[in-house]
């Protein structure tokens, strides 16, 4: 719980470190998350958007723009975030809130974003996360995040109390079954260490991956 705290206070002390005084609506979203969804050629028009940590606003901002969707919808932690961002982009949605309990009802958006949220999150907390995602997931999961070749942690530079968590979360998505990566890409900076690890995935119906087995009836008694 103490570190849920924490990342809550850092989300807006990140926001002034980085975006402090910028035209957030002329910034550029994540090169890598465009390219993802523009090299894995889904639609989404008319759809609806959730970026999970969204930060300045400016990714969904940005796909919003350049994909005609619908909906936008940002979550973060930190209320003085939400506060500064709302003003910047009044045609967006904003919640306060943690990822760990989504606010929103089942299959709700047509793509959910999640990037750069899970490697903060504490690790009681992180399969919770996940399954949240998948849950308000319609159809389409963008997960994002460091990864390693050996799970292992570093300590934050802003706070050396605090811990990030760098493995690869594709084997857990995968484990669901009713989640399927239909696009994948890695990002390979200075060492194996500090890779970032960009996938898609597209929800599957639960009939398909969980078939109904017919069993045979009861022999009858005499």
């Amino acid at each position: 719980m103490r570190q849920r705290r924490f990342w809550r206070e850092e989300s807006y002390q990140y926001f002034q470190r980085h975006y402090a005084g910028k035209d957030l609506r002329r910034l550029s979203a994540s090169p890598w998350l465009m390219d993802v969804l523009h090299q894995s050629n889904i639609y989404l028009d008319g759809t609806s958007v959730l970026d999970i940590g969204c930060g300045p606003g400016v990714n969904l901002h940005q796909i919003m723009k350049h994909f005609n969707c619908r909906r936008g919808v940002g979550l973060e932690s930190s209320p003085q975030t939400v506060a500064a961002v709302k003003n910047v982009f009044p045609e967006l949605e904003f919640v306060v809130n943690d990822a760990v309990c989504l606010p929103f009802e089942s299959n709700t958006f047509d793509l959910v974003i999640l990037r750069s949220v899970l490697h903060s999150i504490d690790r009681d907390y992180f399969v919770q996360t996940l399954g949240e995602a998948v849950r308000v997931c319609y159809r389409y999961l963008l997960l994002s995040d460091y990864t390693a070749p050996k799970p292992h942690s570093t300590i934050y530079e802003h706070n050396a109390a605090y811990r990030i968590y760098k493995m690869s979360y594709i084997p857990l998505l995968n484990a669901t079954l009713w989640m399927k990566p239909i696009f994948h890409q890695q990002h390979w900076n200075a060492d194996d260490f500090s890779q970032i690890e960009t996938v898609l995935f597209e929800k599957q119906a639960v009939e398909t991956c969980f078939p109904l087995l017919q069993e045979d009836p009861a022999p009858a008694t005499s």
